[in-house]
């Protein structure tokens, strides 16, 4: 009975052998589509970013970009990698001007040696121009921040800083991609700046604005 123990035993581990490679010999494929949040259509020529992670025992995890793929004209893309063994791979948009992109900590796992499918619903990007006008001639620093924390619409924010000669008048111009369908406030802050880092004698403008499908949305600032 000993030698049919040993060759059912040989047997047993070569079949699984056998099993392991034949997986490893599945291609790993990843593909998808991106579409609008808010109307759920395709949008085409949005970048996805395929990474190559490892996790090192200690500290946090490193990371770098394999390849770009691009959605076609129906919002779909499809892509199938190689994995090299000792490292994981992730999916993410990267940043465009056509719908929000991904965080780095929000990307999507990658599945090895199997057939991934994965969809990413994005909120579409508006052009918001903001318009300032400073009179008075008492402040140095200008700051516009635009800040959006809906319950429905996630955390979204942007600053703009800019230096101004407080013995003229300024104008000046600011624009920048922003997600559709939120509600946004833009704080504009008039400050005596004193390097390197005093901030004295605030004067604010504050606005709500909501962000429609119109290309571009307009905010006025003036401080008189």
């Amino acid at each position: 009975m000993k030698p049919v123990k040993i060759i059912f035993t040989f047997t047993v581990s070569f079949i699984l052998l056998l099993s392991s490679c034949k997986k490893n010999d599945v291609p790993t494929v990843v593909k998808g589509d991106v579409l609008n949040l808010l109307t759920n259509q395709p949008v085409s020529n949005i970048p996805l970013i395929i990474y190559r992670c490892n996790q090192p025992i200690l500290g946090k995890e490193e990371r770098d970009s394999l390849t770009t793929v691009f959605t076609d004209t129906q919002g779909k893309y499809n892509y199938t990698l190689t994995a090299e063994k000792g490292f994981y791979y992730k999916i993410g948009i990267a940043k465009n001007d056509l719908v929000e992109s991904t965080e780095i900590a929000s990307c999507r796992y990658i599945d090895l040696h199997t057939e991934n499918v994965i969809s990413f619903f994005k909120r579409p990007l508006k052009t918001l121009q903001i318009n300032v006008k400073v009179l008075r001639h008492d402040r140095n620093r200008l700051h516009i921040d635009i800040l959006s924390a809906d319950t429905n619409g996630g955390f979204w924010s942007m600053a703009f800083y800019q230096n101004i000669n407080p013995l003229i008048n300024f104008d000046g111009t600011y624009f920048t991609k922003i997600p559709e369908g939120r509600s946004y406030t833009v704080t504009s802050t008039l400050w005596n700046y004193v390097a390197p880092i005093t901030y004295n004698d605030k004067v604010e403008d504050i606005k709500p604005i909501a962000i429609s499908n119109t290309d571009t949305t307009k905010v006025d600032v003036i401080f008189p």
